[in-house]
């Protein structure tokens, strides 16, 4: 089969292009012919050696070939013993098809997953744009309802709502009937944030953004955070927050060592939720699935891609997801 892989960690120059085996899907899982492959950052920091296994995240090789991407899309051509051979021929979004430690993911024309993580994608959803759920949309449905059912009148701040989660969790925290408060940080990126369904977007390095904030909450302070920067921004976190509130966590890569100081939260009985898609529970992963399934049905869930590349071109967009932009980039690869 045709693929992309590399067999040492670093730049984009160790990424190659080649002809590997046809897996054979084992007991419990699904074969799927992959027509896009997704691409997140976190495929980025796993080629360059950077793992978020609880080990922590550390230099590390862990395997000798590795084949990226956790998410994709296509079709169900084979299953393995124990699961429905009606499956056969299903269209399916991939999500986390390297979770658990597997090496090999979905920027290949074949990719075997467990059976639950090839979810069906209804007809009305283009394969490319299946691509890009996965990793983010999980991730964005968790960071909104991790820390229980929300208030009626609940509002939720999405810091960074252009980001690959941060798009999801504006949609889903407003399709759970919150008040969605988004930031951004260029006027192009605010816009979107509007689009997505935001009810007020702001930037989200305004001087004033806490206090305009708690204005528009009447002074009660937010219900929760998703937050895409927790090293920068936990300061400002902690002072939107109502009592009982929680900050949402996925990300800090902007500054990953810092000083905290608990006290700013623990007077308000406040709770940070640090996220790792890899490790929810099953019940919350699959509240997710159901969640973004029926969304994508009734056609109110954007994927968003900006950008479609052959899967020659892997290391091209690597770097485009990479490099900083200042409009929102998600790119996924045309496979087959």
């Amino acid at each position: 089969m045709k693929a992309a892989f590399y067999d040492a960690v670093g730049g984009t120059d160790v990424l190659r292009l080649g002809e590997l085996p046809e897996p054979q899907p084992e007991p419990g899982e699904v074969r799927v012919r992959i027509a896009a492959s997704g691409i997140n950052p976190v495929d980025i920091k796993r080629r360059r050696g950077r793992t978020l296994h609880r080990a922590g995240a550390r230099p590390v090789q862990l395997f000798d070939r590795t084949i990226p991407h956790d998410d994709g899309a296509g079709t169900i051509d084979a299953v393995g013993e124990g699961v429905d051979p009606a499956r056969v021929g299903e269209r399916v979004w991939v999500r986390m098809a390297q979770t658990l430690g597997r090496p090999f993911g979905t920027a290949a024309q074949w990719c075997c997953v467990p059976a639950a993580f090839a979810v069906t994608l209804p007809e009305t959803v283009a394969l490319h744009e299946g691509a890009a759920l996965g990793v983010n949309a999980v991730t964005a449905h968790y960071a909104v309802h991790c820390d229980g059912p929300l208030r009626e009148d609940a509002t939720v701040v999405v810091q960074g709502a252009t980001s690959g989660v941060g798009r999801y969790a504006v949609q889903l925290a407003r399709e759970a009937g919150a008040t969605v408060i988004a930031t951004a940080g260029s006027e192009g990126n605010r816009e979107l944030a509007s689009k997505l369904g935001a009810h007020h977007v702001f930037d989200h390095q305004d001087p004033d953004l806490v206090a305009k904030v708690r204005e528009l909450t009447g002074g009660r302070g937010v219900d929760v955070v998703v937050e895409v920067e927790f090293g920068i921004n936990w300061a400002n976190d902690a002072e939107m927050l109502a009592e009982d509130a929680a900050i949402s966590v996925f990300g800090s890569d902007r500054k990953l060592e810092f000083e905290f100081e608990p006290y700013a939260l623990c007077a308000g009985n406040h709770r940070v939720h640090f996220i790792g898609v890899y490790w929810i529970a099953q019940a919350a992963a699959q509240a997710a699935v159901d969640d973004i399934g029926r969304m994508l049905a009734e056609g109110r869930l954007e994927n968003l891609v900006t950008e479609r590349l052959p899967l020659d071109r892997i290391a091209e967009a690597h770097d485009r997801t990479e490099k900083p932009s200042a409009t929102a980039v998600k790119v996924v690869l045309d496979v087959d």
